[in-house]
């Protein structure tokens, strides 16, 4: 793995020769040094960046033999638009540190990324006006109608569209319950105005604004618990988090039932709630161990089966 950029080429690799094998529900907390390549492996993993050579192998159940998946990760033969189509296509799902969140609704800011809502402009039938590209996308997965309002997943295999229901005790999970009364409007402006029609699900608002980084990033584990994905990709996900939201978050995350993540953090709490630690060294070294959390789960596990 490289640094992008032509600089990035010209100098050593950042992670070298790495073999790694991320089982079913399983999790591994990548740490080192400030520049030691945590989140450009992380980019790499996800297909964000080609910068460097190698492969990332994924397996996906009865759709394409181990063959044809090495053949499309193989970063010699990839495209860039091949590889950035890699975590769309096998529902691989990247958390970054500051979670992006659309203009609309706090429902739109849950469904956002997994599913899009596409509405077009009154009287223009089929117009793309205002539609952003991960839309079109949507729909052309979806083949979805263009002159009506639509929900379209945004990548394959994806679960059910959340009911209202769903979305809120999403909400009450993360702590941000007090969002559905809080209220919101265009201006940005949060809790201090009074709440009018724009409220609950339906609020509008400027939320980059209105929400706090760590609300943003409580917002973020609301959407990654909504989607269950296969594999989520969590970089520095809780950096704005106190220690109680954080360790909440993560107890969350770890009752998904067919979820494995990889998270990049700073912090040595993190380590209770991973069963390894990817530790990389800043000169292209790196090494791989059980962390204490996961051998104390192991011993008793253990104890129990004697039992």
């Amino acid at each position: 793995v490289r640094a992008p950029g032509r600089a990035g080429a010209e100098r050593p690799p950042l992670v070298e020769c790495l073999d790694y094998e991320l089982p079913k529900r399983g999790s591994v907390l990548v740490m080192g040094p400030s520049g030691a390549g945590k989140t450009s492996l992380l980019r790499a993993v996800a297909g964000l960046w080609e910068q460097g050579d190698g492969e990332v192998m994924w397996r996906k159940p009865e759709t394409t033999t181990r063959k044809q998946d090495r053949e499309r990760l193989d970063p010699e033969k990839a495209t860039t638009s091949t590889a950035a189509s890699i975590a769309e296509n096998n529902g691989m799902y990247f958390v970054p540190q500051r979670p992006y969140l659309v203009l609309g609704t706090l429902r739109q800011q849950l469904l956002y990324p997994t599913w899009v809502q596409t509405t077009p402009a009154p009287g223009v039938g089929a117009s793309k006006v205002g539609r952003f590209p991960f839309e079109e996308k949507a729909l052309e997965i979806a083949g979805a109608d263009d002159a009506a309002t639509t929900i379209a997943c945004g990548i394959e295999g994806c679960p059910p569209e959340p009911s209202d229901d769903e979305l809120r005790a999403a909400l009450d999970r993360v702590n941000l319950g007090y969002l559905l009364t809080r209220g919101a409007n265009n201006n940005g402006a949060g809790a201090g105005d009074d709440v009018g029609e724009n409220v609950g699900l339906d609020a509008t608002g400027d939320w980059a604004s209105i929400l706090s980084l760590g609300e943003q990033q409580r917002l973020a584990f609301a959407r990654l618990l909504l989607t269950a994905p296969p594999v989520a990709l969590l970089d520095e996900a809780t950096s704005a988090l106190d220690g109680d939201n954080e360790a909440k978050m993560y107890r969350l995350l770890r009752e998904l039932p067919d979820t494995a993540y990889v998270s990049v953090g700073h912090r040595a709490s993190l380590l209770g709630f991973h069963d390894e630690v990817l530790r990389l060294g800043g000169d292209a070294s790196w090494s791989v161990s059980a962390t204490d959390a996961a051998k104390a789960r192991e011993a008793l596990a253990g104890e129990l089966e004697e039992v």
